[in-house]
């Protein structure tokens, strides 16, 4: 745990040169540049081994057949001091005092995760990596699996705490920073946990009347594979949900109807352009039957490549499904999504899934938005789940399926 600590740490001391921020870390000991090198290599290796041989290594303490061993004594021996201040140091003391009975590792994994989502831009790479390799070890993933309340007021209070026990850094460690990060390790800790995933959505949505009365529909649908072209909304992955509407109500499907598949496509942010290129080539090997596609749209050119690719994909006989709205911007000029880029999607030959208005009125969308405006909570996805699922088995009110 040291050694992951310390190996984040390395990376985070040469991030005001790459990008040239004004404010650096207060630390002593900064290593030279060799050396950080060298002490990065070791830390991407221990990340990116296979977690069996890690897990090997930590419980036997036996050869060290993957290197493990060797790189933690480097990152470990190397002449670097964390000061009280570096976020990561301020978290692990403030959960000794709101967790006196924790294990250290358990304390220092939680911290470590804290700290590399702080940073942001190794969201997606080694972060997801440490959760993997933690979870491996039996180490908790978040707070809670330390013991520690986090309920949303929870995390407000911790977080205002952590901002002012945390030093300046080259990323953000402000107060709306520090909430934002305990919201992502808690919702992916649960996640890497296997609490809430695609899988426990699907079981709680099939008791609900809209979903039940699916079932025979979706029992006597022919087999086949319905591919999502999307960005984030459709990845499970996500910090901001457990389970994207799409894996839910795949889950949902596949648990009448073995026969249908749901393979995903995509990547955070793609538009329309991106997707106009290899993950287009990607989906055509699946031959698909049906797509939907969420891409963002924000520009002539995006608008082409989607109006584009809707023929294309007619033409190799699969159906083509878009929403009239994702809700982000609620028809908002700016908005990656707007009801505009629908309606010319539907005469472009795409299907259109009325769900704008639906969603608005909705009961709940004061509980749609995730904590960065931009991003959709759990809320949100189970409330698509149900209307995607109905769609696809022709039991929405609309009969699902409305052309411009």
């Amino acid at each position: 745990m040291d050694a992951c600590i310390r190996g984040v740490h390395v990376g985070q001391l040469d991030y005001p040169v790459k990008h040239s921020a004004t404010t650096a870390v207060s630390v002593e000991g900064r290593v030279p540049e060799s050396m950080a090198d060298d002490l990065e290599s070791a830390f991407n290796h221990i990340v990116s081994v296979d977690a069996r041989q890690v897990v090997e290594w930590a419980d036997t303490d036996s050869h060290d057949m993957a290197g493990v061993g060797t790189a933690t004594d480097h990152l470990n021996a190397a002449p670097l001091k964390l000061p009280h201040v570096l976020p990561v140091m301020a978290m692990i003391e403030y959960m000794k005092r709101l967790a006196p009975g924790a294990e250290p590792a358990g304390l220092c994994a939680v911290a470590n995760l804290h700290q590399v989502v702080l940073e942001v831009e190794r969201d997606a790479t080694v972060a997801q990596s440490l959760f993997s390799l933690y979870r491996d070890l039996g180490l908790p993933l978040n707070l809670a699996q330390l013991g520690i309340q986090d309920e949303n007021e929870d995390l407000d209070h911790y977080a205002a705490d952590l901002a002012d026990r945390a030093c300046a850094c080259p990323y953000d460690t402000t107060r709306p920073a520090w909430r934002l990060a305990l919201q992502k390790v808690k919702n992916w800790g649960e996640q890497y946990a296997g609490i809430y995933s695609a899988e426990t959505y699907a079981e709680e949505l099939i008791t609900l009347p809209d979903i039940a009365e699916c079932e025979d529909a979706i029992r006597r649908m022919p087999a086949q594979v319905v591919c999502i072209l999307g960005h984030s909304f459709t990845q499970s992955r996500h910090w901001s949900t457990h389970a994207s509407f799409t894996d839910i109500a795949a889950a949902i499907v596949e648990k009448w109807n073995s026969g249908i598949t749901f393979p995903h496509i995509g990547e955070n942010n793609l538009d329309a352009s991106e997707a106009d290129g290899e993950c287009l080539d990607r989906l055509f090997a699946y031959r698909p039957q049906c797509t939907l596609i969420v891409v963002a749209v924000r520009n002539g050119r995006q608008m082409d490549a989607l109006l584009g690719t809707i023929p294309r994909l007619r033409e190799q006989g699969s159906r083509v499904c878009v929403f009239d709205s994702i809700v982000h911007g609620f028809g908002s000029e700016q908005s990656v999504w707007h009801p505009r880029v629908a309606r010319k999607a539907g005469q472009a030959g795409a299907e259109v899934i009325e769900v704008k208005e639906m969603l608005a009125a909705h009961p709940r969308r004061a509980e749609f938005e995730a904590l960065d405006i931009v991003h959709m909570t759990p809320v949100y996805h189970k409330v698509m789940a149900v209307e995607w699922t109905r769609f696809l088995c022709g039991l929405r009110s609309d009969e699902g399926i409305r052309t411009a």
